[in-house]
């Protein structure tokens, strides 16, 4: 999920963006353990403002197959076949999340952030 947070805001732990002039640094903004409800959240650091997002991925069900599958896959007891279904699976899920439940509001429920984690 950081990496999904980095693509969307350019945000890094304490590697990435130096920035231009001492402006625009995106370092030291991605932080973990800050006690928010959601699932994670994004503060402006201008003003403060907030939201915090949660996920929930069981909106969009599981392949029955999936479980299995994974548990084959974990033991290294898949064949080639098996590994190439649970990728398919997968990645129907993924597409499933971004484009049939893409306007579903139970997938990402956002909420403001009334206080800053780092006040």
């Amino acid at each position: 999920m950081a990496s999904v947070a980095t693509l969307l805001t350019g945000a890094t732990e304490n590697t990435g963006f130096k920035g231009i002039a001492g402006r625009f640094d995106r370092r030291n903004l991605l932080s973990f353990g800050v006690g928010i409800q959601g699932t994670m959240a994004f503060v402006r650091t201008d003003t403060g403002a907030g939201v915090q997002a949660t996920l929930d991925s069981g909106v969009v069900p599981v392949d029955p197959a999936m479980p299995g599958l994974l548990q084959r896959l974990l033991s290294h007891a898949a064949s080639p076949d098996e590994a190439g279904q649970f990728r398919i699976l997968w990645q129907e899920r993924v597409r499933r999340m971004l484009v049939d439940h893409a306007d579903d509001p139970r997938l990402v429920r956002l909420a403001t952030l009334n206080d800053r984690p780092d006040a």
